[in-house]
């Protein structure tokens, strides 16, 4: 086959290599659980890696198709490989392939180049450097199923790479097409869409503008509610990134989001899915005494307080935030908290600073305010006491709110 591939006719050399490409694709499991091209290593060490390139530079359209198709296939799962038909040229070749091929071929390149350049941050800087992103972008709209999920997961990359390379991506256009992918797209597409969004979103908050400006936000809450289960992951992580630093933003997604999805997360999702959903959970609690009452009443208790004590630190602040906004203005909802192991000095702290916050916002005097802090302190271990006392006996529904008190 490779000799075919060489000095073969037109014909000879295309059938050769749809022959590869079939012989490649025959899969195996390797020792690091990833799947691989059973025969990839006999294909490469016959010599078919630097006939299939000059294939793919130099050959008839369909036969570039096989021939990127084929470096695709044998780059999966193996870096040796990898490594080897980059160093034999093939990334400009696969780039061009991108830009100019059929649909067939585009679909194929980008196949290629996600196996080749995937997790890689120096070979995702030379694909862009080849001129890669704009082709790519164009794809998400324009190209096969296939083709549009091969180029979104590049996007992932590129989105993940570099500062420069994320504000190039707004750049070259990439918002609309995925806000539309969220709902038009292929399940995969759709995850992997979510994925770039949320990548953007978590380091800027003009780009988390941008992204709700596009559109974003209901197909994001609809996959939340209806999407499978690692979609709905994914939507919560991009919301939580998406209300991050903005009272606006954080008002807008938590008028959208519904509490069902949310809770669900919580209690079965991924540990980044359950930090994410603790957090819009703590924003939505904070909205309403209703929503509160509502998310408590929902059986929450147990995963935020195992997530206060056995997560990480930002997880631990998360449930923490979420805890104190459900024991605001309910002794009740304080007492069970309490009762489940919170302690009581983090309830104690938190709500001293929220009053002391509050009455020192109004006072410009500065011993005003700190004989404000102070009774705020006492005022919330006057309330923790009570509490204690109704844990120790029954419990009631009296609410309480300290910004009245103060």
């Amino acid at each position: 086959m490779v000799e075919q591939l060489e000095h073969g006719s037109e014909g000879e050399v295309k059938h050769a290599a749809q022959a590869l490409e079939r012989a490649a694709s025959i899969q195996r499991l390797n020792s690091q659980g990833l799947y691989q091209s059973m025969y990839g290593a006999q294909i490469v060490n016959a010599g078919a890696l630097r006939p299939l390139v000059k294939l793919l530079k130099e050959g008839p359209d369909g036969a570039k198709e096989q021939a990127a198709a084929a470096l695709g296939i044998l780059a999966i799962g193996d870096e040796q490989i990898r490594g080897q038909i980059l160093n034999k040229g093939a990334l400009q070749p696969l780039v061009t392939l991108l830009k100019d091929g059929s649909e067939d071929g585009k679909a194929h390149a980008a196949g290629a180049l996600s196996y080749l350049t995937s997790k890689s941050l120096e070979r995702t800087l030379e694909m862009v450097k080849s001129g890669a992103l704009q082709p790519l972008v164009t794809l998400l709209t324009e190209g096969s199923v296939k083709a549009t999920e091969h180029a979104t997961a590049l996007l992932c990359d590129v989105a993940d790479a570099s500062e420069q390379l994320r504000s190039e991506l707004i750049a070259a256009g990439a918002l609309p097409p995925l806000v539309l992918l969220l709902t038009e797209g292929s399940k995969t597409a759709k995850i992997l869409a979510a994925t770039v969004l949320r990548i953007l979103a978590a380091y800027s908050d003009q780009r988390s503008a941008q992204i709700l400006g596009a559109g974003a936000l209901k197909p994001l809450v609809d996959l939340l509610k209806q999407g499978p289960h690692s979609a709905r992951e994914t939507a919560a992580v991009a919301l939580a990134n998406l209300a991050r630093n903005s009272e606006h933003r954080s008002e807008q997604i938590i008028n959208a989001c519904t509490l069902q999805p949310l809770v669900m997360l919580l209690k079965v999702g991924s540990e980044d899915a359950k930090h994410n959903s603790a957090c819009l959970l703590g924003k939505l609690a904070a909205s309403s005494e209703e929503r509160s009452a509502e998310i408590f009443n929902a059986d929450v208790l147990q995963p935020l307080v195992r997530m206060l004590k056995k997560g990480p630190d930002e997880a631990k602040e998360r449930a923490a935030f979420t805890l104190v906004k459900l024991a605001a203005n309910s002794r009740r909802r304080m007492a069970q908290i309490i009762k489940a192991g919170v302690p009581d000095s983090l309830l104690s702290e938190r709500f001293a600073d929220a009053a002391s916050t509050c009455v020192s916002a109004i006072s410009t005097d500065a011993e005003e305010a700190a004989a404000a802090a102070a009774a705020a302190d006492l005022l919330a271990e006057e309330e923790l006491a009570k509490v204690r006392d109704l844990s120790n006996h029954s419990i009631s529904d009296t609410h309480f709110n300290f910004h009245q008190h103060a």
